[in-house]
């Protein structure tokens, strides 16, 4: 039979495959894509379906082995980059589902060098986080987390905040959740003046533990320092919330209401405390209020309109943040 006969036939022989593999017959479709692989054997697209049922046999290790054969019968008689491509991306389809995550990963590496596949592309992407989060497990040690933490501990001691952050990252690495840990990093970002990784730590913790009230301390403090009073006394707010009686909690908004109430009293305005206010969208919320329009109209004409305004708790609430922030100033 002339090679372009026996073509015809493989061609046949695998589309009645295709039917079958739509049905679910896949015994069916091996059998006529064997049958076109005899007719062909040096057409890698007849052992590309073959691999396909393979997979849905679950029959991995036959699977990866026929991807294999196929690539190397398609380089051997230039198949193009797409199809070798396909063979890649199927040979790592059943490394995962062997649980050799590794070498799916290299296949489908080898898949996107030969051909851009966005499909393949995205299970790449989802198989490297996979083997990322496998080995952050299997690095998990709370016992030598403990260890460098008393590592950091003692840097901390001696002020070195560097060397204490380093330790408590490597201690943070086998004990991810530990928000003790994180708490004392927090610190030492603050002691280096780092304010937006500090409260990024700190927004870290509550995620995990939102009752850890250490961290509405040190997030307060930290906004204190930036003249975010406003957002100093909220996040106190929330710590007593949680603990009423808290004494450091208590101290530190005593000190911001202090600080607040300074700065409000004397002549002179922070600009950029001012600026930074207008960037927060809850102020910008606040201003944006036609009640609270009115009330601050009503202040211009008359400064003393305010004692009648504050008898309302939830504008009191508004214009007290507004002082807070330094946007609204009351003699």
């Amino acid at each position: 039979m002339k090679e372009k006969e026996l073509r015809k036939s493989a061609d046949a022989e695998k589309e009645r495959g295709n039917q079958l593999f739509g049905q679910k017959k896949f015994d069916e479709a091996l059998e006529a894509y064997n049958k076109a692989v005899a007719l062909c054997p040096k057409d890698a697209v007849y052992r590309s379906n073959r691999a396909s049922v393979y997979i849905q046999r679950k029959q991995y290790d036959l699977a990866v082995q026929e991807c294999k054969e196929a690539i190397e019968i398609g380089r051997e008689n230039h198949a193009d980059f797409t199809a070798i491509a396909k063979l890649w991306a199927k040979m790592g389809s059943a490394f995962e589902a062997l649980g050799d995550l590794v070498e799916a990963k290299r296949a489908y590496e080898k898949s996107l060098v030969e051909h851009m596949d966005n499909k393949v592309k995205k299970s790449l992407q989802q198989l490297t986080q996979q083997i990322k989060d496998k080995e952050q497990v299997a690095y998990v040690n709370p016992e030598l987390a403990g260890k460098h933490k008393d590592a950091g501990d003692a840097a901390c001691k001696e002020g070195k905040w560097p060397d204490a952050i380093k330790e408590y990252t490597e201690a943070l690495r086998r004990d991810p959740k530990n928000v003790k840990i994180m708490s004392n990093r927090a610190l030492c970002y603050t002691k280096l003046m780092d304010w937006q990784r500090a409260l990024d730590e700190c927004e870290s913790i509550l995620k995990i533990d939102s009752k850890f009230v250490k961290a509405y301390l040190r997030k307060g403090k930290i906004q204190h320092l930036l003249k975010q009073y406003h957002k100093a006394i909220d996040t106190y707010n929330v710590g007593l919330q949680l603990e009423p009686t808290n004494a450091d909690l208590l101290e530190a908004k005593r000190e911001t209401m202090a600080a607040v109430a300074m700065e409000n009293s004397s002549e002179q305005v922070d600009p950029q405390r001012q600026r930074e206010a207008m960037k927060d969208p809850e102020i910008q919320g606040i201003l944006k209020d036609p009640t609270i329009s009115k009330v601050l109209q009503d202040m211009q004409r008359d400064p003393s309109s305010v004692r009648g305004a504050m008898n309302d708790p939830a504008i009191r609430s508004r214009i007290e943040k507004l002082i807070a922030s330094g946007l609204l100033r009351v003699g």
